[in-house]
């Protein structure tokens, strides 16, 4: 969604963060998980204080709405 979300705080881009985070657990052994963001390109530079939102969550809300367009009327 890289171009297509805007900020709502400051009207900036959005861009797409994917973070590794290193793991260690009984279970497991050591792993890698990632976590995938959406974050305010101003908020990287530390000019607005907009949260990072969850990739999942905004892919989601998007596949729902488009689910319900219809395309005979946008054609």
């Amino acid at each position: 969604f890289n171009g297509i979300c805007r900020c709502a705080r400051c009207g900036e881009a959005m861009y797409h963060s994917v973070v590794v985070a290193k793991r260690d657990s009984k279970k497991k052994g050591k792993f890698n998980e990632e976590y995938r963001y959406i974050r305010c390109i101003a908020e990287r530079d530390g000019l607005c204080d907009n949260k990072a939102l969850k990739y999942e969550v905004v892919e989601q809300f998007v596949i729902e709405h488009i689910k319900n367009l219809d395309f005979t009327q946008i054609l």
